[in-house]
């Protein structure tokens, strides 16, 4: 990601990103964080609400990094993206945030 901010001639003190792949048709039960069908309101909005749940209250496996990345104020702009694979049926985010 660096490279590509270089390239840009982007200025920045820091860099981050998240990278996540969520599954379309899928939602979370916050009860449990299981993964359930979504029973025909799959959208990407609930994608997004889901990812973003996910980075914020269920990362203890990165150490709690993107969550981290997510709430730091001193970060003052985030780039979002995302694909769609539709053999998989899974979605996958990057979102790049800067200082």
């Amino acid at each position: 990601m660096n490279d590509f901010f270089n390239k840009a001639g982007v200025v920045r003190k820091t860099t981050a990103e998240c990278i996540a792949a969520f599954p379309w048709g899928a939602t979370v039960d916050r009860s449990n964080n299981e993964l359930i069908n979504a029973e025909n309101n799959a959208s990407s909005a609930l994608v997004a609400d889901n990812m973003l749940y996910e980075y914020i209250y269920n990362d203890a496996q990165s150490n709690w990094g993107h969550r981290n990345i997510l709430l730091d104020p001193n970060d003052k702009t985030i780039g979002l993206g995302a694909l769609a694979d539709k053999d998989s049926g899974q979605i996958c985010s990057s979102v790049g945030v800067i200082y």
